[in-house]
């Protein structure tokens, strides 16, 4: 299917099949220390992919073992202690970091809390990101990689114009991920933002360049969506200067145009 680039791995659109699911769908879901090797040999063992590189976004965990490797190669640090060297130290996000597993006692972590069907909460427990590490990090250290995507640079090395430009995909036009970020179009206005999910923990950071709006959220509650939360501090801030109506209003349009019958939209009411 042709050659898999480095941009095709942080862009999502390697094509390549997700080694995280794969071990899953074996019954393995606990970290182990021999689990990165796990995954890097069913990366390399793999036959077929799901589409030719380049062709769609795809997010996949299989991308994140085989970027961790190529750094591993170049620079003879893991991934974290590269991110540490690269990112973390120079933005001064100590408290940020990868924690390998649920066992790992880490100081001022939140526990993460999950609804239970009998009304009470219970602790999330195993972490399933294990591909690209499970990254703990703190409300102030968020902010300060808002103000890098902000400032654009992380000390002299431009980021946020490379990592905000959508992929061109091959089957034509593009996709909403860049290089890390998600880049959306909400209400006429450009939106750089990505989630993060973990069992009982559940985070958000966004930031809007046109109207200088930065959003960081982290929860330790499963049923929180801090996207809804994002979204609602933005109507709220910003209402009249987004150049586009709300969804809910282009929706409510569309339908008084329609041509449905009055007792056609009652039947539509609430779907």
């Amino acid at each position: 299917h042709g050659p898999i680039t480095i941009r095709h791995l942080l862009s999502m659109t390697s094509g390549l099949r997700d080694v995280l699911e794969i071990l899953r769908l074996r019954g393995t879901w606990h970290a182990s220390p021999q689990r990165e090797a796990d995954m890097l040999a069913l990366a390399y063992a793999m036959q077929d992919v799901n589409c030719p590189p380049g062709q769609r976004y795809l997010y996949n965990n299989t991308n994140f073992v085989l970027l961790a490797e190529i750094i591993r190669r170049i620079t003879g640090l893991d991934a974290d202690a590269f991110r540490r060297e690269v990112t973390y130290n120079p933005l001064g996000m100590g408290a940020t970091g990868a924690r390998a597993s649920d066992d790992q006692v880490l100081p001022n972590l939140a526990t993460g809390y999950i609804a239970s069907d009998t009304g009470y909460f219970v602790r999330g427990v195993n972490l399933l990101g294990i591909a690209g590490d499970v990254v703990t990090t703190c409300l102030d250290d968020m902010v300060k990689w808002v103000n890098a995507l902000r400032a654009g640079v992380i000390g002299d090395v431009p980021m946020t114009e490379q990592m905000a430009l959508r992929t061109a995909v091959s089957n034509g036009g593009d996709v909403f991920y860049g290089l890390g970020l998600a880049v959306r179009d909400y209400r006429g206005r450009r939106l750089y933002c990505h989630s993060g999910s973990q069992p009982g923990y559940k985070t958000h950071i966004a930031y809007m360049p046109e109207l200088d709006f930065g959003f960081v959220m982290l929860s330790n509650r499963e049923e929180i969506r801090p996207t809804v939360r994002c979204v609602e501090m933005m109507e709220v801030l910003y209402q009249a200067k987004f150049p586009r109506p709300h969804p809910a209003a282009a929706v409510s349009e569309q339908l008084e145009t329609s041509g449905f019958t009055p007792d056609q939209l009652q039947q539509l009411a609430g779907t």
